[in-house]
């Protein structure tokens, strides 16, 4: 990591500095904060109002960075953990960072701070913008969902980290997407599959004939609603099914407390 000091107009959305090693929480309506250690910070706010005068926009946004093991990382990679973001710099580290734990800090405390840069290039932007973005925006689905896709949710997850038939698919899938005819009762609904575009036919072929089968098993039969999965690209989906559905993630099937 660079030791060269930056004024706030250098840094850029995505960009870490390892020198913040606590965070405070407040724990009190009298303003008593508790202190969480942290491995560092990811800045959360968008470049555009960064890179804006002091006067205008004093304030800058930030996450903690969390320890995270491989097979974490890859699904928070893969939008699957919305709590979480994906910091490519940091992957070597086993860090990413936790927008459940953030914090404002004035834009002047940048030029104090060693700054380790987001990589410079339009699909990492997009892809950091996109997942911190979405954990404010995402659906939140219905508890008895939760339950009764639990059986699927545990699959997925057990079989994400084997050097298995499974695992490999489980590892191929970028993302789910449902479709439902309702939010809070379905009678029936879709689940797309979205798996590599250079997935290769006979592949795809045998995932068709034994994976969607054994997804299909996974759903709890007490649920009354009819579940049928299908595998496409990006190329195959239309936009109509994309607008139309809902990402499935794994955070967002969580049941109230």
């Amino acid at each position: 990591m660079s030791d060269l000091r930056y004024d706030h107009g250098s840094w850029r959305q995505g960009d870490v500095t390892l020198d913040i090693k606590e965070l405070p929480a407040l724990s009190s309506n009298d303003g008593d904060a508790e202190f969480f250690a942290t491995k560092g910070v990811v800045v959360v706010t968008q470049t555009c109002d960064i890179v804006r005068s002091s006067e205008d926009k004093p304030f800058f946004q930030v996450a903690a960075l969390v320890t995270a093991t491989d097979s974490e990382i890859e699904q928070i990679r893969k939008y699957m953990r919305p709590r979480f973001v994906y910091v490519p710099q940091c992957v070597s580290m086993n860090l990413v960072g936790d927008l459940d734990h953030t914090i404002s800090f004035k834009k002047e405390l940048l030029s104090g701070w060693s700054r380790l840069p987001a990589p410079e290039n339009a699909e990492a932007s997009r892809e950091f913008g996109y997942a911190a973005g979405r954990h404010r925006s995402r659906a939140a689905f219905p508890d008895r969902w939760a339950s009764e896709l639990d059986d699927l949710r545990n699959w997925l997850r057990s079989k994400s980290s084997k050097d298995s038939d499974e695992g490999r698919f489980a590892k191929a899938i970028e993302q789910m997407r449902i479709i439902a005819n309702d939010v809070e009762c379905p009678e029936e609904a879709h689940i797309i599959c979205i798996i590599p575009h250079d997935t290769a036919p006979v592949v795809r072929s045998v995932w068709a004939q034994t994976m969607v089968p054994k997804m299909e098993s996974k759903i709890a039969d007490s649920w009354g609603c009819k579940v049928n999965f299908t595998l496409q690209t990006t190329s195959e989906i239309t936009a109509a099914e994309y607008l139309g559905s809902l990402r499935l993630d794994f955070d967002a099937l969580s049941r109230a407390a």
